[in-house]
């Protein structure tokens, strides 16, 4: 029995529907997780705003005297930082409500002197949480790309009832398997390169969290 032109044509349509249906979950799902990861990652990023180290120390001022001006009252006093403990005298701070001698404010040292409210200026919050959303990101966008190289889906598609087993689903270890292969080699080692970024830049928050608690 020969086969003509028309039934070659009619293997090769099945094979790609085939192919395509059993890569289409992955394909999906991994698109969805990474554009999930690009928003996080972007939101880290403005929390950052450019930067990684922190330019607003929280601390403690204990004010010492302080005079009524325009509705502000301009303090003098010390500032102990919470990092270290390391005091600063002759610090002056504005600040809105009423103090007396003695009280001890929440304050920042940043580099044009101190405050109670650090716009501008990167405080340790803001770096942890620039960091942890960052990171979660880019390990998102990792595993999102991962899905999209490999087609894998960690739940069974509706493809997978039928007979012809290239139907079926992808697991994760076939996915790592073949992604490893020939010229895919280099794509496994990028994404475990981005995902190791992003879990480091997690661990970092981490960090900071417990410096500055």
């Amino acid at each position: 029995m020969t086969v003509g032109p028309s039934d070659e044509w009619r293997e090769r349509v099945e094979a790609r529907s085939a192919y395509v249906m059993r890569h289409l979950g992955g394909w999906l799902l991994g698109a969805f997780v990474v554009l999930v990861g690009g928003v996080f990652a972007l939101v880290g990023a403005s929390a950052l705003d450019g930067g990684v180290t922190v330019t607003a120390q929280p601390g403690t001022f204990r004010v010492q005297s302080c005079e009524f001006a325009h509705d502000i009252n301009n303090c003098k006093g010390t500032f102990e930082e919470n990092l270290g403990g390391r005091t600063s005298t002759g610090a002056s701070l504005e600040h809105i409500g009423r103090t007396r001698p003695g009280d001890r404010l929440p304050a920042f040292k940043v580099p044009d002197g101190y405050t109670s409210y650090p716009s501008g200026e990167l405080a340790p919050s803001d770096l942890a949480r620039g960091l942890v959303l960052t990171g979660a990101g880019v390990v998102a966008v990792a595993c999102g790309l991962f899905a999209v190289f490999t087609g894998y889906s960690p739940r069974a598609s509706y493809t997978s009832g039928r007979p012809d087993a290239s139907y079926g689903r992808i697991g994760l270890v076939g996915a790592w398997r073949g992604l490893g292969r020939g010229r895919w080699a280099p794509v496994r080692l990028i994404l475990c390169g981005l995902a190791g970024l992003g879990v480091l830049a997690a661990a970092g928050a981490g960090v900071v969290s417990l410096l500055y608690r």
